[in-house]
This record gives C-alpha cells, sequence and structure tokens, in this order.
C-alpha cells in the first residue's frame, strides 16, 4: 500500500485500470489534469464515499512544529469524503486506524472487503514497481563508516572513562544503587546512545528511498536496529538486561584478563554482520540469542496455559437479559458486565 500511496505515484489508465481490477473494483476515479491517476487516489476507491479520517503515521520524523498537509516526509494523513488527500499508507494506519475506523463505523463486512480487495491491490503493487532487499542495501561509503567508527570508539573511551572512575571510587552513585550496579547502569546508556547515534547517520547515509530503510519505516518488516546490526555493529549484548558476566573466575571468557570491567571483555560487539564477528563477539552474540530463544518458547508455553485456564473457569459464565452476569446455575457473579457494560471489541479504551 505504501509503494501505491506514496508521493509522486502517477499512473496511466491501463495502469490505473490494472491495479482496480486486481482488487475486484471496475469503475476509475476523476483524472487528474494531465490524464493521469495519482496512486492516493486508485487507494481511494476501496474507501467508502463518506470516510473521514486524519492522522499522524510513523514516517513523521517529528522534527518541530507538526505542519500536518504540508509534512515533507508526507507522514500525516489526510482523508476526506473517501478520498486520500495527503500521507501515505503504512502499518500503523493500515491494519491500525483505519480498518478499526471501517469496523467500528461501518461493520465486520465493509471491513472484511477491505482487507481483502486492499491486499490483492497490494500484491499488484508490489509486483507493479518491484520491490527488493539486496547486499547493497547495506554498502556504505569509507568517509561515512569512518563517521561510524568514532562514534563507536568514542563509546568505548567514554566506557574505560567510567571503569576508571569507578575503581578510583569517584564516580556518582545513583540512588538507591550500588556503586558497581551505576557503573553497568551507566555502561548500558553510553553503548545505547553510541548505537542510536549510528541508526541516525545511517538514515541520513541510506534516504528514505534504500528498501531496507523503507521497510523499518512503514513497520512491514525488521527495523533500523537491524540495518545498524548489518552495516555498522551488533553494539552490546545483554543478557536478563544487563551486560554478560558469567563465565570464568572473574571473567566471561579466558581470552580476556580477570580485571577487565571494558566494553569488549562485557559483551560488546565492534564488527557488523557485513565484516564478519570475531570469535568472541560470536560467543557475545550466542548467548544473547539464546536467551530470546529461551524466553520466546517459555513465554508461549506460559500465555497458552493460562489461557487455557481462564477458558476453563470462565466458560459457564453469560450475560443475562438484565446485563448482568450469571454463571449455568444462575449464580450472580456481576450486577454489570465488565462493570460498565462496555463490549471490548468495539471500545477503544477498555
Amino acid at each position: 500500500a505504501y509503494l501505491l500511496t506514496r508521493k509522486g505515484v502517477k499512473l496511466t489508465k491501463e495502469e490505473a485500470t490494472k491495479f482496480l481490477g486486481a482488487a475486484g473494483i471496475y469503475e476509475l476515479p476523476e483524472p487528474e489534469k494531465d490524464g493521469t491517476y495519482t496512486g492516493k487516489k486508485v487507494f481511494s476507491m476501496l474507501l467508502p464515499k463518506d470516510f473521514n479520517l486524519e492522522y499522524k503515521t510513523k514516517l513523521c520524523r517529528e522534527v518541530g512544529e507538526c505542519t500536518k498537509e504540508k509534512c515533507p516526509y508526507d507522514g500525516y494523513v489526510i482523508i476526506r469524503n473517501g478520498v486520500l488527500e495527503h500521507g501515505s499508507m503504512e502499518k500503523k494506519g493500515y491494519s491500525g486506524m483505519i480498518l478499526e475506523k471501517l469496523f467500528s463505523d461501518y461493520g465486520p463486512e465493509v471491513a472484511r472487503e477491505f482487507i481483502d480487495r486492499s491486499t490483492k491491490m497490494a500484491v499488484y503493487a508490489v509486483t507493479h514497481f518491484g520491490f527488493s532487499v539486496g547486499i547493497q542495501n547495506y554498502h556504505i561509503d569509507k568517509n561515512t563508516m569512518e563517521k561510524i567508527y568514532s562514534i563507536r570508539d568514542n563509546a568505548v573511551k567514554e566506557v574505560e572513562g567510567l571503569i576508571v572512575k569507578y575503581k578510583n571510587k569517584t564516580l556518582q552513585r545513583s540512588p538507591g544503587k550500588t556503586l558497581k550496579e551505576t557503573l553497568e547502569e551507566q555502561i548500558m546508556a553510553v553503548l545505547g546512545q553510541a548505537r542510536d547515534s549510528t541508526g541516525a547517520v545511517l538514515k541520513d547515509y541510506f534516504g528514505q528511498d534504500n528498501t531496507s530503510i523503507v521497510m523499518a519505516n512503514i513497520g512491514s518488516r525488521g527495523s533500523i536496529l537491524n540495518v545498524i546490526q548489518m552495516a555498522a555493529f551488533l553494539g552490546q549484548q545483554a543478557v536478563r538486561s544487563k551486560r554478560i558476566k558469567r563465565g570464568y573466575k572473574g571473567r566471561v571468557l579466558p581470552s580476556f584478563k580477570g580485571t577487565d570491567l571494558g566494553a569488549y571483555a562485557r559483551g560488546f560487539v565492534g564488527s557488523s554482520f557485513m565484516k564478519g564477528l570475531t570469535p568472541s563477539e560470536y560467543f557475545f552474540h550466542a548467548a544473547g540469542g539464546r536467551e530470546s530463544l529461551v524466553n520466546t518458547a517459555i513465554r508461549t508455553a506460559r500465555s497458552g496455559y493460562m489461557q487455557r485456564r481462564l477458558i476453563n473457569a470462565l466458560q459457564d459464565l453469560y450475560v443475562d437479559y438484565d446485563r448482568s452476569v450469571k454463571d449455568s446455575e444462575g449464580n450472580l457473579v456481576q450486577l454489570r458486565y465488565g462493570g460498565d457494560m462496555k463490549d471490548p471489541m468495539r471500545a477503544k479504551k477498555v
């Protein structure tokens, strides 16, 4: 949907017909003065004629005051009387704002039809415009790479400075935390800031037309963090939201000194996937990856078991004609369903 509705997309009558035909629509919108059809108007044919909506999208960079329809990034959506006048489609609006309003105002059948038709049109858009990601997406020139390495190396030096302060006991302790906890907290903050600064550099270098950046911005797949890890460096690897510390006595791996509290000795990966990881960096990355894998397995099992118990416990409850909640034996469970009689399926705030 983004490929079709982005700024500057114009289609011939034949192209517009193919887009609409793919979605099962057999009428054309009003053409522009030059006889072409904008992608926004073609997409608008999926919406009801009296549909109105305004919202800020993820494409907005939030630099200064919001200029709404004058947004240089096309990040503010305005739909008036079923016509998309400004803004581009992305995940937040497409599957959230628009679909939610269609369902609540027009019912499930209209929402279903929108999903069916917009999906067919979006699939045709990818075929028509083409969209691919390759290794060239992450290639960086020498000057930009030096800028990124400078950010990384300065962060590592700042960490070394914090460690010196910690050993000299001149580090300012955070309220309610020990000196060691303060050190770890500040190190994580410094290395996290380095990653964020690198992300800003990469966004400026790659621009808005790089397909990896496009996917991250519109929310279809991945994030800017994935781009940073591919092109710049992986950054600090964490286990239970802390730097890696378990391993040998006083150190994680035997290739480091026992007293080394530095960034590289405790899980900081200064290489990218493009460049390749050193053996110690590979180990740290595997440690962080293992935790997320275990968490996924445990979270799935726990949430599934919780759902099963809830279904069994609540299976005989129903809402009676007087709007009270009762069980199969007529025992009163709640005077009013949910306390406010709101339908969670339609309520915006539950």
